[in-house]
Order: structure tokens, then C-alpha cells, then sequence
């Protein structure tokens, strides 16, 4: 008679568990602002990049460029210090902003500064195997890209809160 009664409970799939959690997450990501989303973006940038390091350390066994482990190890690091001042940047000061800003045109640049020596790599060893070469340029490119679209969210978000800030400034006047 328990068994007519009750109901065999269904066990919900990882499909539905997955769309529940995105749900929630892009319901929360709307209620947030501009500064908010580069922060994720930033932040989930730096911790991809980290974790796929191995690529870049794979292409450069191959390279026999010095300097390319040392831009690759400088890409990581300001990649780094991107993410810990997105996470410091929790009010939206403009001067913690355009830090923020400063260094993430840094990663950007050392990201290029890699890839002219991947490149330079190429050109000067011309029987080396290029697939985990070309491997480690697409994420560097992939990278610099993230970080870019990061860095103009932060923008963007810094222009959007120049008028909180400036009711902030003659508040403490």
C-alpha cells in the first residue's frame, strides 16, 4: 500500500542540474554591473591561463629562445596580479580602476611579446614540429583577447560609475 502511494522520486540529470545552475548565474550576472562582469571575466581568464600554462611550457621545450620563458613567465604573473586587483576592486575606485587597467594593457602586451618570439622561434628552427608552437600562439591569442574584453569592460564600467564617484567626492567635502 506504500509503494501505490508514494511516488518514485526521479533522479534529476546532470542536464537539468546544469541548466538550473546557469539559470542562476546569468539571473545574478544581469542584477550585477559592468565591473562586475569584467571581474569574472578577468578572473576566469587568469585562472584558465594558469591552468593551461602546461601548454605554453610544452611549446617552449621545443624553442630555443631564452627570452620566450621569460615573457611566457611575466604573461602568467601580470595575468595574476590582473586577477587579484579585480578582486581587490570591489567599490569601483577610479584609481584601483585604471590600475586595474594599466595592468591588464600590460598582460596584453606581454602576450604579444610572446608570441613575436613563438614566432621568431618558428622562423629561426625550421625542422622543429610546430603543433605544440601553434598550440601555445592560438591561447596566447585567445588570452589577449579575454583580457582585452576585460580591460574595456572595465572601462566601460569606470565611466558608468564616474557620476557615483563624483557624489562620493563632495560627500566627503
Amino acid at each position: 500500500m506504500k509503494n501505490d502511494q508514494t511516488q518514485e522520486r526521479k533522479k534529476p540529470s546532470y542536464r537539468s542540474i546544469l541548466k538550473i545552475k546557469f539559470d542562476h548565474f546569468w539571473k545574478n550576472l544581469k542584477n550585477k554591473t559592468v565591473l562586475s562582469f569584467a571581474k569574472y571575466v578577468i578572473v576566469l581568464t587568469a585562472l584558465l591561463h594558469l591552468v593551461l600554462s602546461s601548454i605554453h611550457i610544452e611549446a617552449l621545450f621545443q624553442l630555443e629562445t631564452q627570452l620566450c620563458g621569460l615573457w611566457m613567465f611575466f604573461f602568467i604573473l601580470l595575468g595574476l596580479v590582473c586577477l587579484f586587483n579585480a578582486i581587490r576592486n570591489t567599490k569601483g575606485k577610479i584609481s584601483t580602476t585604471i590600475f586595474s587597467i594599466l595592468m591588464l594593457l600590460l598582460t596584453c602586451a606581454a602576450g604579444v611579446a610572446l608570441m613575436t618570439y613563438y614566432f621568431k622561434g618558428l622562423a629561426e628552427q625550421p625542422n622543429i614540429q610546430t603543433g605544440s608552437i601553434i598550440k601555445a600562439i592560438v591561447l596566447s591569442i585567445v588570452m589577449i583577447v579575454f583580457y582585452a574584453v576585460g580591460g574595456v569592460l572595465t572601462v566601460i564600467g569606470m565611466i558608468k560609475n564616474i557620476p557615483h564617484n563624483k557624489k562620493i567626492i563632495e560627500q566627503n567635502e
